[in-house]
């Protein structure tokens, strides 16, 4: 359930900063990625943050003008994200 409203919101963020499929798709692929190396469940304020990341991280590998570091702070995670979690994630 927790999944889908992330998957849901990721196609947001993909939809708001015109992202190519592609940059969806890997954002989606590190998201699991990262799940599947992970022991215990997360709390839903961690999911936000590895998906934020996940938009990140596929954004510098995918776009020609990615996301920046403010940005993702102030608009994506609406100021609600600590900049050092952003940052060690």
């Amino acid at each position: 359930m927790l999944r889908a409203r992330m998957l849901d919101w990721m196609v947001e963020v993909t939809t708001s900063y015109k992202f190519t499929h592609k940059a969806y798709f890997d954002g989606v692929q590190l998201m699991d990625r990262y799940f599947a190396g992970e022991k215990e469940r997360l709390p839903a304020g961690k999911l936000h943050l590895v998906g934020v990341v996940s938009m990140l991280l596929a954004s510098k590998m995918e776009e020609v003008y990615p996301l920046k570091m403010k940005t993702v702070y102030e608009k994506i995670g609406h100021c609600k994200l600590p900049m050092h979690e952003l940052v060690a994630t």
